[in-house]
């Protein structure tokens, strides 16, 4: 198990590190588990994936997209989410707001 403080000392070491050692660097990009093993003397928990990606010296700031989710939904996820289903026999799968007889709906 790594402290914080742990992680903060590996990523500091390897911050100056890869911005001097160009052997560093490349093992960063290619195998950053072994990178971090080799400044801070601790292995990376198996499974864990990191992935280090250099900043280009023509761009004033680098931003990492989150991971894409679809939000596409189907038609009965639609259906499910969006106010329910009317607590009569109406035939509807849901009611249509307060302007329906029923004006109770179940979530």
């Amino acid at each position: 198990m790594w402290t914080k403080e742990e992680i903060d000392a590996a990523m500091a070491e390897i911050k100056q590190k890869s911005a001097t050692d160009a052997g560093f660097r490349q093992l960063c990009l290619k195998n950053p588990n072994e990178a971090i093993q080799l400044v801070s003397g601790k292995r990376v928990p198996d499974g864990y994936k990191i992935k280090m990606i250099e900043t280009e010296p023509d761009f004033d700031f680098l931003y990492v997209l989150p991971v894409f989710k679809d939000n596409n939904l189907t038609e009965g996820e639609m259906n499910s989410i969006s106010g329910g289903s009317c607590r009569l026999d109406c035939g509807r799968d849901m009611c249509e707001g307060y302007r329906h007889p029923c004006r109770t709906l179940i979530s």
